[in-house]
């Protein structure tokens, strides 16, 4: 990415230690504060939502039908924990709610910042859905011991998803695999009010291809 945004490339690609070196995460009080903020607001919203309180069944249908391609009006687009729970109930039926959709980006004004550029739209989508930030995970292998882990964190601007410092104080647990399956009927009702930014992080590859472009999921 940082190639692509105009950085030098390193003279020996499987060698980054040309570009921008990040610092080493260290766990400590603020992230376990970041962590129980997060578990109770997002246990909260479960409970509200199984009461039957707290947003439209429907969820950002609307939104999603100004955003981008058309949406079925009986389709449900979650973004709370309500809407959430009329999608699983749902895909219980004969027809089942559609389970995604792919939506890829292009800098139409050949910007000179394109992931800059692609930020910026997120941010924008994520305002009109009513999201309450963007969730990213940081690739820990540079810090002592964490190879092959990752740090999540979540970030309230998405500018600030370019500063490694406000990522880190966004942390909310040590670096670690992901989390085991039985974790995801929790995990997705936190996810479902945020958007995740899946920038991992910087891989050394041994490749000769020039990179022309990016794609995230």
């Amino acid at each position: 990415l940082e190639i692509l945004e105009g950085a030098a490339a390193p003279t020996d690609p499987t060698n980054p230690s040309g570009l921008t070196q990040l610092p080493h995460f260290k766990y400590g009080m603020w992230h376990a504060l970041n962590f129980g903020r997060m578990i109770s607001t997002t246990l909260a919203g479960m409970v509200w939502a199984n009461m039957g309180c707290g947003g439209n069944p429907k969820g950002a249908n609307a939104v999603a039908n100004a955003l981008g391609p058309h949406v079925p009006p009986d389709a449900i687009v979650p973004n709370s924990a309500v809407s959430l729970l009329a999608y699983y109930a749902a895909s219980d039926r004969p027809a089942p709610a559609p389970t995604g959709t792919f939506r890829c980006y292009r800098s139409e004004d050949a910007a000179a910042k394109p992931y800059k550029a692609f930020l910026k739209v997120l941010g924008q989508w994520g305002a009109k859905m009513k999201l309450q930030g963007f969730f990213n995970l940081n690739n820990a292998n540079h810090t002592p011991g964490c190879a092959g882990l990752a740090i999540p964190s979540e970030v309230k601007h998405i500018e600030d998803v370019l500063d490694v410092k406000k990522r880190y104080a966004g942390a909310f647990d040590r670096a670690g695999h992901p989390p085991d399956p039985s974790m995801f009927g929790v995990n997705n009702f936190y996810h479902v009010r945020r958007i995740f930014v899946n920038n991992y992080g910087r891989h050394a590859l041994q490749s000769k291809a020039k990179p022309v472009s990016f794609k995230w999921d």
